[in-house]
């Protein structure tokens, strides 16, 4: 259940800084024209101090972060994260707390000094397809696949209007900021069995859901454990639809 990863994942922006990992959620959708901004939107005014945008230089990122801890929300990945092998260099770093530096020059007077940032946060990248020649990447997020409403689908769905989302969100928001506050220090000391057949990283990325899930309910615990068991054992690769266009190319 695709919502439910989402859920879960809006409530780890509200402790992530308990997380030993920051798995990224990606959001993936096969065409343009699936809703990708939209769900970007609903993450933005529910999540812990969010910063949309639709495209960013690396240096804007590590600055951001420098002022003030962020869940960092990149829209159109595709645009300008793919092939582009510094971003990759600095999302690989940014998901784990003890590698999230990014070292810096900074002219004080005269002279230059060095800086050190932390950049470590939550992070969503909505993009129209996998990212190209960004596999370690990929293999740090969370997917959330997006498909075309169908008709029928259609007529029970109403525009997502900007005022209309900020009144209805605005509670849900508060409670999630509250069950943060309530819960970090749980979530900080939780160590939740995850699954024998889970390799390292498929693990890591999975446990601060997992810990979330558990503090939530048995029965979402359960419901996060069924979904990790279909994905992991999904033996289909996506890349290997890339083939051709590169070897074209």
């Amino acid at each position: 259940n695709d919502a439910l990863v989402v859920a879960l994942w809006i409530l780890f922006t509200h402790v992530f800084e308990g997380a030993e990992t920051s798995p990224f959620l990606r959001i993936i959708s096969p065409t343009w024209n699936c809703g990708k901004t939209t769900l970007m939107k609903v993450i933005f005014r529910l999540s812990r101090s969010g910063w949309l945008v639709a495209r960013a230089t690396q240096a804007a990122y590590y600055r951001k972060l420098q002022v003030s801890k962020q869940t960092i929300l990149l829209d159109e990945g595709d645009a300008f994260l793919a092939e582009n092998e510094i971003w990759r260099n600095i999302l690989d770093g940014a998901s784990d707390p003890d590698t999230a530096n990014i070292s810096v020059a900074v002219k004080i007077g005269d002279t230059w000094v060095e800086d050190t940032i932390n950049v470590f946060a939550p992070i969503a990248i909505a993009s129209i397809g996998k990212l190209r020649r960004m596999h370690t990447v990929e293999s740090r997020g969370i997917a959330v696949h997006l498909k075309h409403a169908t008709k029928e689908e259609r007529k029970s769905l109403t525009k997502a209007r900007q005022r209309d989302m900020r009144t209805s969100m605005i509670p849900i928001a508060e409670r999630c900021a509250r069950w943060g506050a309530d819960n970090l220090a749980a979530f900080t000391n939780a160590r939740p069995v995850m699954l024998e057949h889970m390799d390292g990283r498929e693990s890591d990325k999975l446990e601060p859901l997992f810990a979330i899930a558990a503090l939530c309910s048995p029965a979402t615990l359960e419901e996060i454990t069924k979904l990790a068991v279909s994905q992991t054992e999904d033996p289909s690769d996506e890349y290997s639809a890339m083939i051709l266009p590169d070897i074209k190319r």
